[in-house]
This record gives C-alpha cells, sequence and structure tokens, in this order.
C-alpha cells in the first residue's frame, strides 16, 4: 500500500471525489475506518460512521474513483494511507478554504448532535496580539498535530476522531500604530 500520494491541482475527472473527500468528514471517517480494518461490510462501514447506506456508497465509490479505496471480494481496502493536495493557483487555495469550512461546520454539528461527550472539546480565543506571536502558534499547532498522528499511528485506535484548527487576523495589522 502507498503511504501518501498528492493529487494534482487541477484534476478534472476526479475533481468532485477529491472536493468531497477533502470537505465532507465523513467520507474522511470512512477512509479511516477501512484504513484500520479492511473488508468490512458497506452495512458495518454505515454503521460505524453513523451514516446511511446510501451515503456510505456514494461515499465509497468516490473515494474508489479517486484511487483512496479498492474494492475486494467482500469489502473494501485502503489503497492509500493518506492524501495530499497541490495548490497551484490562489483560486484552488481559496477552495481548500472553503473545503476546511465545510469540515468545520459538520464537525461543530457533530459537536452539537451529542454536547455532554466528555471527549468533545472546544477552544475559541479572539485577543490583542501580533503576526510573529500568531506565526509562532500556527507552528505550535502543527507541530502538536503531527505529534498526534505519530502518536496515534502507534496506538490500538478505538475510533475515529476530528480535529480542526483556523488562525485568521480580525484586523487590518498595524491598526494601533
Amino acid at each position: 500500500m502507498l503511504e501518501t500520494i498528492t493529487i494534482p491541482a487541477g484534476q478534472d475527472t476526479t475533481k468532485e471525489a477529491t472536493r468531497m473527500f477533502w470537505s465532507d468528514i465523513y467520507w474522511r471517517t470512512i477512509h479511516c475506518i477501512i484504513d484500520e480494518k479492511n473488508d468490512m461490510s458497506i452495512t458495518d462501514i454505515a454503521k460505524a460512521a453513523s451514516l446511511t447506506i446510501e451515503e456510505t456508497v456514494v461515499a465509497l465509490e468516490g473515494m474508489c474513483r479517486i484511487g483512496l479505496l479498492q474494492r475486494t471480494d467482500i469489502g473494501f481496502k485502503t489503497c492509500v494511507h493518506s492524501i495530499k493536495r497541490a495548490y497551484s493557483n490562489l483560486s484552488e487555495r481559496e477552495d481548500k478554504v472553503r473545503d476546511f469550512a465545510i469540515a468545520t461546520h459538520q464537525v461543530i454539528n457533530k459537536l452539537l448532535e451529542n454536547p455532554e461527550n466528555p471527549s468533545n472539546f472546544t477552544r475559541r480565543v479572539i485577543y490583542n496580539s501580533n503576526s510573529q506571536l500568531m506565526n509562532e502558534l500556527i507552528s505550535s499547532i502543527n507541530t502538536a498535530i503531527d505529534e498526534f498522528k505519530k502518536k496515534s499511528e502507534l496506538s490500538q485506535p478505538d475510533g475515529v476522531y476530528a480535529i480542526t484548527a483556523a488562525v485568521t487576523p480580525m484586523t487590518q495589522r498595524g491598526i494601533y500604530e
């Protein structure tokens, strides 16, 4: 199995399926489930992901189309552990932000389904700061997520977890000068 592939920018034949993989947390959840346990039935995958059979089939077919999954005699298996996305221009980076916003909204909706779940975590900060400190924070978040991924790969998983983080300036730089 390949460890990682990069989806080329602007690949039209699989554009919609690729976009769905990036913007729909349930497609990613299904990929994680199959990555952990190959050859599950569609019914078992749908149940594990809390989706309908129809939603699950659409996701499975889309991920097969872009080469992330492969159908087997009794289910599906992952062909690629993870993917990276290439961005060649501004409009594609804008798509990335839109896809992130859609996925983040889905994570929030999942939080709202069971707000009492002790595994839920939220944190929001809007604060006066400067760009150097924000860049340090972004680096720290990236490092923490990379460490989490490495530790997760070495652990025995008990489920699929969604993490989302965003940092954006709320005002123009230099407003206090």
